[in-house]
């Protein structure tokens, strides 16, 4: 990783993250004003097992022990974790907290989405996850806002992934939203959901636009033969 000021200009030499025998890809990173600090997570390979891990750096560039957030037989559920994302916090509180979402295999061809908050201290706030969503389909590739606040006063992450619809040819983008305290308060509804292929969506940061509040969400969009990008944009 390497630390910037708000002129882009570096702070520090580049930082190691990962300097194990684990092999740590699919990375991901967000900031709590609070602490000063961001937490970077990884989903961790080594020996035929994935999990979900993480590590603290400070603003001076200072990496915090290793972190396990999902990881079958030490915390959490058993089985095979992929893909995770990372939400942060803008506000300077001491209540501050990162929220991590994850795919958790559920049985082949059957992933679903979990959760889970770290506090800025880098301790896991509990040790079991709570569940965005699980049926049979299969449901990958998730993504959070990077920040939960904006000057409204519906505090919020929009979470956004994608997921099967029974079909070789219909992947659809659904989403839900999570407070800043880990509550679901909107559970999955649909954000492009037509018979087209929609896949690999970003969740932008909740921003507030003439006293509204707004996330926007872009994903692939297959067009023939070619990839476009297509964007949706959520309120509250």
């Amino acid at each position: 990783a390497v630390l910037t000021d708000g002129s882009l200009v570096t702070t520090a030499s580049p930082i190691a993250i990962d300097f194990s025998d684990e092999s740590w890809e699919h990375v991901a990173v967000a900031g709590v004003s609070y602490a000063r600090s961001f937490l970077v997570v990884s989903q961790v390979d080594q020996g035929g097992v994935s999990w979900i891990g993480g590590r603290l750096i400070t603003a001076s560039g200072l990496t915090g022990l290793e972190i396990d957030i999902e990881r079958s037989g030490v915390v959490g559920h058993p089985g095979m974790n992929y893909r995770p994302d990372v939400g942060g916090d803008p506000f300077a509180y001491s209540g501050a907290r990162f929220t991590v979402v994850w795919e958790h295999e559920t049985g082949p061809g059957d992933r679903d989405i979990y959760y889970k908050q770290v506090q800025s201290n880098g301790l896991l706030v509990t040790s079991m996850p709570s569940l965005i969503v699980i049926d049979t389909r299969n449901e990958t590739h998730p993504s959070i806002s990077k920040s939960c606040r904006a000057f409204g006063t519906s505090d919020r992450w929009t979470v956004a992934w994608q997921r099967s619809n029974y079909a070789f040819t219909d992947e659809d983008i659904v989403g839900a939203q999570i407070d800043p305290v880990g509550y679901l308060i909107h559970g999955r509804y649909g954000i492009a959901t037509t018979p087209a292929m929609e896949t690999l969506p970003q969740a932008s940061s909740l921003a507030n636009i003439d006293g509204a509040n707004y996330h926007a969400v872009v994903f692939q969009l297959l067009n023939g033969s070619q990839n476009d990008i297509a964007c949706h944009i959520v309120g509250d």
